[in-house]
């Protein structure tokens, strides 16, 4: 029996919290910020996951800074072979907090 696919894409909105600092994509001894993901949880979930920075379009992060936020979340039917299968956008900051 064949997997059932979308055969078009499915949207939701979702509400993300991105943590304050910088994180390693993958740790080594010569990384760059360009190597650096920014910590994202789901609200609601308890699991974080690093993303790479630029994951959520137009959203500009400021380290230093929590954000919660609202996003688009877009799962595509059929994904681009070298990219993942949903693409995220931002619809509003709901609030951004200065953590020391």
């Amino acid at each position: 029996m064949a997997c059932m696919k979308e055969e078009r894409d499915v949207v939701r909105q979702v509400e993300i919290i991105v943590s304050s600092k910088f994180v390693s994509c993958r740790p080594s001894f010569t990384s760059t910020i360009s190597d650096s993901c920014l910590m994202v949880t789901f609200v609601g979930q308890d699991a974080s996951s690093p993303w790479p920075n630029k994951t959520i379009a137009g959203f500009y992060y400021e380290q230093g800074f929590e954000y919660r936020i609202l996003v688009k979340a877009t799962k595509l039917a059929n994904p681009p072979m070298d990219s993942g299968d949903t693409e995220f956008e931002l619809i509003k900051v709901i609030s951004k907090t200065k953590v020391n």
